[in-house]
């Protein structure tokens, strides 16, 4: 009778093959984990830097719209400006429905920075208030972000009288992760002012 031998692998050398093959498969695995942070980071700071971008556009908007008034209007002279700034407030009125009357949640709008809550709150007004500077101090402000955005820094700067650019720059956290920190800066050219 003839005798076959068959080889295979021995057990210490399957026990080598399956600790190097688990050392690859944790490789893989903290390479695939540490992407997933990755990519978890950068869809938390793009979160960031849109949120930001959304309050920012709303608040050039209407910037860029204050003081409107048709050429036709026969706007009533009143305290309230079509403009107002200061570092950490903007109002502005604007005759949106052509009735010249400043008057209306759409035609009287403020944005101020509280920097106790770190937000951006938003108040609109039905009659205009006697006086901007209390009425950037006043209460009846809401916040812009819902808690989604930390504003550390922001402040809107003087316009250039050649230009009419008026500057906003705003500095913003993610609370629920401090270190993603985006920055932003606007020029809105005044059309009206």
């Amino acid at each position: 009778m003839l005798r076959r031998t068959e080889r295979g692998f021995s057990l210490v050398e399957l026990m080598v093959a399956m600790v190097a093959g688990l050392g690859v498969v944790l490789c893989i695995t903290s390479l695939y984990m540490a992407l997933l942070r990755t990519d978890e980071s950068l869809m938390a700071r793009i979160h960031l830097q849109q949120g930001l971008q959304f309050l920012l556009d709303s608040i050039e908007r209407d910037v860029r719209r204050a003081g409107y008034a048709p050429a036709t209007s026969r706007t009533t002279s009143s305290s309230w400006p079509g403009l107002y700034w200061s570092t950490r407030c903007v109002l502005m009125g604007m005759d949106m429905d052509e009735d010249g009357v400043l008057a209306g949640e759409q035609e009287l709008l403020g944005y101020r920075f509280n920097p106790i809550r770190q937000r951006l709150e938003v108040r609109s007004w039905l009659l205009p208030p006697a006086d901007p500077e209390v009425a950037c101090r006043s209460s009846g402000w809401q916040d812009m972000t819902d808690g989604q955005l930390q504003i550390t820094e922001f402040s809107l700067s003087q316009p250039d009288t050649a230009t009419n650019l008026l500057s906003m720059q705003v500095t913003a956290q993610d609370p629920r992760r401090p270190q993603q920190e985006v920055h932003d800066a606007r020029y809105m050219q005044l059309r009206n002012w």
